[in-house]
């Protein structure tokens, strides 16, 4: 008899405690539902924000990206002109050197026209001539490669240009070599 009171008290306890967690679940107070309610809308925001966060990443790489690729195609010519540039200026020296020779009309005027389509050619790539005779010395354009002295120049102006530099776009190809005027005083 003994025995069934303890197994009677044993099944007692089991079914209560079985009963007390089926009312913890099937009815939730009131409070219980504004916590839950409360914790889902923080995590709703959580994820907004991360939502928010991985759109404004991709975002900014596709931006990127595009700013890359623009640049890429910007200056992806720039080494095939800078390797051509020597031609340009073989062609302009052929010209000035057969100037003085009336043999070479003709093929000078070859040369010119050859030279002529080279510049047309440049320019459809955005690459312009930098470095002229007279104008300010500018280290961003200019190499120095001495001084010259003509009284007729204001001092620190290209009194020279020994060879022609490019720009494509906004980019330096190749800084124009320049004798800088300097006044004797």
């Amino acid at each position: 008899m003994e025995e069934e009171n303890t197994q009677n008290e044993q099944l007692a306890d089991e079914t209560g405690a079985e009963e007390s967690a089926t009312q913890d679940t099937e009815q939730p107070t009131e409070q219980n539902w504004e916590q839950l309610y409360g914790e889902i809308c923080l995590q709703l925001e959580q994820e907004k924000e991360n939502v928010l966060r991985v759109m404004a990443d991709a975002e900014n790489q596709k931006k990127r990206l595009v700013r890359e690729k623009e640049q890429h195609c910007r200056f992806a010519t720039s080494a095939l002109i800078e390797e051509l540039l020597p031609v340009v200026d073989t062609l302009e020296m052929a010209i000035s050197h057969g100037a003085t020779n009336e043999a070479c009309a003709s093929l000078l005027q070859g040369v010119d026209m050859t030279l002529k389509m080279f510049f047309d050619v440049l320019k459809k790539q955005g690459v312009e001539p930098v470095g002229a005779e007279g104008e300010l010395f500018d280290p961003n354009l200019h190499e120095a490669m001495g001084q010259i002295s003509q009284p007729d120049m204001e001092n620190d102006c290209v009194g020279s240009l020994l060879q022609r530099g490019y720009r494509q776009k906004d980019r330096l190809l190749r800084p124009a070599k320049v004798l800088v005027n300097k006044k004797g005083e």
